[in-house]
């Protein structure tokens, strides 16, 4: 829903000409504190799929088949989940 929402918000309605995609738009949005709530958690859940994701991938594929390399895996989408979760809120919060 999240994804939804946000590309209608700032893609569709700026391809149709009703909006900008700017700075200011941005900030528009995340001056209300229910859509920077709903970004914030549709962020983090979009980060979370993406890192358990690539970890189910790798158990799938055969790229993880013992217990200790998937337990080596699981640190390594953690730390993924991480960065782009620090990148990603650092981000959203210089529009505030």
């Amino acid at each position: 829903m999240f994804i939804a929402w946000h590309v209608w918000s700032t893609t569709i309605q700026v391809q149709f000409g009703s909006a900008e995609a700017n700075f200011a738009f941005m900030q528009q949005i995340l001056s209300n504190n229910i859509y920077l709530i709903f970004y914030v958690i549709g962020i983090l859940s979009s980060i979370f799929h993406f890192a358990n994701g690539i970890w189910t991938l790798c158990i799938t594929w055969g790229i993880t088949v013992s217990p200790e390399s998937q337990k080596k895996m699981e640190i390594v989408t953690f730390v993924i989940f991480i960065t782009l979760s620090v990148i990603a809120m650092r981000a959203l919060f210089a529009f505030i």
